[in-house]
């Protein structure tokens, strides 16, 4: 079980992304939902029918980016609790089922209705959430945060070759052109992997041996009402009553 990240402040994470008309049965397995209830029970399940891998590559602050009607089907509050106690910042998706929707935010999961950044955020990029702001940032794809499996030996060497000879064709197609082609070719800069030295490549091979990642992008969401983004930053309805319970009982 991972300690649920302070929503309260701009956090960050990876996006998570699936599909549309995911119900609660396979959010938290239904044949859970009587003999698991603590956090440290249900937790470990999350997500357990639809992506069994999901719990061991969560990290806190992971984003889930899905589409429409997120949560639908029964009303078990486990279905919110395992995705925040697992780690989930927040859930992104086109619309919620409605019973999901206020479990998730009475238990602190960040729930956000925003089709654009669902249109634009692939599995695996890194995203910043702001409450405050309403803004949901996409950061690009990490290349350190999250490292993948190291590839064989084998398969690195192939790499390696692909990738000398990628380096070779560029150096040759950025060879200023002959005396009789005035100003040279036009093209795009990148820079040589091995040199690490600005070469000027034609648009048209730049276009295909370069694959940029996601732009980094803002997407805007309604915002939540003050009261709302209150109990949110608390953890939840819970857990803001009790601490205003105890603030309560300390008071004169």
């Amino acid at each position: 079980m991972s300690v649920p990240v302070d929503v309260g402040r701009p956090f960050r994470g990876r996006v998570f992304r699936y599909g549309d008309h995911v119900n609660t049965d396979v959010i938290f397995p239904g044949r859970y939902t009587y003999t698991k209830s603590r956090p440290e029970e249900v937790a470990p399940h999350a997500l357990e029918d639809l992506d069994p891998t999901f719990v061991e590559r969560v990290r806190p602050g992971d984003v889930i980016v899905a589409g429409w009607n997120w949560g639908c089907g029964s009303s078990r509050e486990q279905a919110a609790v395992c995705l925040r106690y697992a780690g989930v910042g927040a859930v992104v998706a086109r619309s919620f089922g409605r019973i999901f929707y206020r479990n998730a935010l009475n238990n602190g999961l960040l729930a956000i209705v925003c089709p654009e950044a669902v249109d634009a955020l692939e599995d695996g990029v890194g995203v910043e959430v702001d409450l405050e702001a309403s803004v949901i940032r996409c950061l690009g794809r990490s290349t350190t945060a999250w490292p993948s499996p190291a590839p064989s030996p084998f398969i690195q060497r192939q790499l390696d070759r692909i990738q000398r000879r990628i380096n070779r064709e560029l150096r040759r197609v950025a060879r200023p052109k002959s005396a009789g082609t005035a100003g040279g070719a036009r093209g795009d800069s990148f820079r040589d992997s091995e040199s690490g030295a600005a070469a000027s490549v034609p648009g048209n091979v730049g276009n295909v041996l370069t694959a940029p990642g996601p732009r980094a992008r803002t997407f805007c969401f309604a915002s939540f009402s003050p009261a709302v983004r209150s109990m949110i930053a608390a953890g939840g309805l819970i857990e803001q009553t009790r601490r205003r319970l105890a603030a309560g009982a300390g008071a004169p």
